[in-house]
């Protein structure tokens, strides 16, 4: 359903709920989760009887700093110790569809596997909340300028896109000449990329005497590095392509949990999917919003591998008050 001014919703009721009714909608999709992993997890059970916490211990927000954190480490340690998945997912080798590993940025990567319900639905409810929040619909034609690979980067994106009714042009296994004349060839009006290869790409197209702002090309969704948040990198992906420009942000281990939307008043975490925290890095106590903190994820709807109260090592601010867009998402 479409509101004023051009916001479209997904899901309306979720995104627009009182903050009370809110955390009481995730209070119990956690609850539902920490059975799911308790029961099907051996590295939760171990890490929930070492904690000496039971699924059914969490009863109110505030219960949730009982729960341990998950760190990125104890993952790879895990499949350090069973190669090839660890003993951390929920569910076998037999039951996955799509694997992925982690970019190993900071040490081995941690491989993923998602079952089909992850992948199709999951995934696709995930994204729907940013194709919405970034205004795109049925009449857009979205050019995917990456290859084929272990990295999740856009191929849940553009999996979700195709389900959705956008016209999709694969632009894997092109150089980046080539892929700018396809953009253009094919009009292109959506172009994601990381900020970086983004940039890269204006550039190619100056060398080439392409006029990128007088394609096609209207929005552009930037993933995988800081960049879209940066206001000096923005500004310059904005003013060289000659289009408006969104933050996507997730991870191969959680999933896809915040996008921007078209008010740009900051990056939306979907709540309705996700319980989100910001902490004081030393101290571990939740900080105010407004002030700057470690942000800690835990994945309400996933059945794969699921992660609780996982420590995502980025520093965010939040900020809950309701935005433009009148979703109450925090930002």
């Amino acid at each position: 359903p479409m509101a004023k001014d051009g916001v479209i919703y997904w899901d309306r009721e979720h995104e627009t709920l009182p903050r009370e009714l809110l955390e009481g909608h995730q209070l119990e999709l956690l609850r539902k989760q920490l059975s799911h992993v308790y029961e099907r997890s051996p590295f939760y059970r171990r890490k929930f009887d070492d904690a000496a916490v039971r699924p059914e211990d969490v009863r109110t927000m505030a219960d949730v700093r009982r729960i341990p954190f998950t760190e990125k480490e104890e993952l790879r340690q895990s499949q350090l110790e069973a190669p090839p998945w660890g003993d951390f997912a929920c569910i076998g080798p037999d039951e996955a569809v799509r694997v992925f590993q982690t970019s190993g940025t900071t040490g081995k990567p941690v491989r993923v596997m998602l079952n089909r319900n992850d992948w199709h639905e999951n995934f696709y409810e995930q994204f729907m909340h940013f194709r919405c929040g970034y205004g795109l619909t049925e009449k857009d034609i979205l050019f995917v300028p990456f290859n084929y690979g272990l990295h999740i980067a856009w191929w849940g994106f553009q999996t979700a896109m195709e389900k959705a009714g956008l016209m999709v042009i694969p632009g894997g296994g092109q150089s980046s000449e080539d892929r700018l004349r396809s953009m253009l060839d094919w009009n292109a009006t959506v172009v994601c990329g990381t900020p970086s290869y983004l940039l890269f790409l204006a550039e190619t197209a100056r060398e080439m005497g392409i006029d990128l702002a007088a394609s096609a090309v209207k929005k552009i969704v930037a993933a995988g590095e800081p960049g879209a948040c940066v206001p000096t990198t923005k500004l310059q992906i904005e003013s060289q392509w000659g289009a408006e420009c969104f933050d996507d942000v997730g991870s191969t281990e959680i999933g896809n949990f915040g996008y921007e939307c078209i008010e740009h008043q900051g990056t939306h975490v979907t709540e309705g999917l996700y319980l989100a925290e910001a902490l004081d890095p030393d101290t571990f106590e939740p900080v105010p919003d407004g002030e700057i903190g470690e942000l800690v994820l835990t994945n309400l709807t996933c059945e794969s591998v699921p992660l609780i109260r996982y420590r995502m090592m980025d520093l965010v601010r939040f900020d809950r008050t309701p935005c433009a867009c009148s979703r109450t998402y925090l930002r």
